[in-house]
């Protein structure tokens, strides 16, 4: 699965968490992708700026037995 976080020529557009109650963080100072790979025990997520493919953040959720 890959979700990505596009921008356009003009740029980034900002928004105010006033009118947001549900969003608990945004970082929208540059645009991105996230790459998740998953299988049968583990789901690993990353997310990468597309400012020369920097990676930002990525978890690791693994199952229990």
């Amino acid at each position: 699965v890959i979700a990505g976080a596009g921008g356009s020529l003009e740029g980034l557009s900002k928004f105010s968490r006033s009118n947001l109650p549900w969003l608990a963080a945004a970082y929208n100072a540059t645009t991105g992708y996230g790459i998740l790979d998953a299988n049968r025990t583990t789901l690993h997520w990353q997310y990468f700026s597309t400012d020369g493919d920097k990676l930002v953040d990525s978890v690791v959720i693994k199952a229990r037995h």
